[in-house]
């Protein structure tokens, strides 16, 4: 998945939240729980987890100096 897809799906989720009167941050920690019981059950290794939350922790931290948090 390349970032603009990445954004475009990221994007939907922040607006279905606030469609559905969510907070993002209550869909977004259900995805991640999905994520992880997702990853655990097809037998990824904890070094992939941890690599792939590590990046997205990059990417949302660039994310949040550009906009100034």
């Amino acid at each position: 998945m390349d970032q603009e897809d990445i954004n475009e799906l990221h994007g939907l989720i922040q607006n279905y939240a606030i469609e559905k009167g969510y907070e993002t941050k209550h869909l977004l920690a259900f995805l991640t729980s999905v994520f992880i019981g997702t990853m655990e059950m097809k037998g990824y290794s904890q070094e992939f987890m941890d690599a792939t939350c590590d990046r997205m922790k990059v990417k949302f931290r660039e994310k949040r100096k550009e906009n100034g948090a």
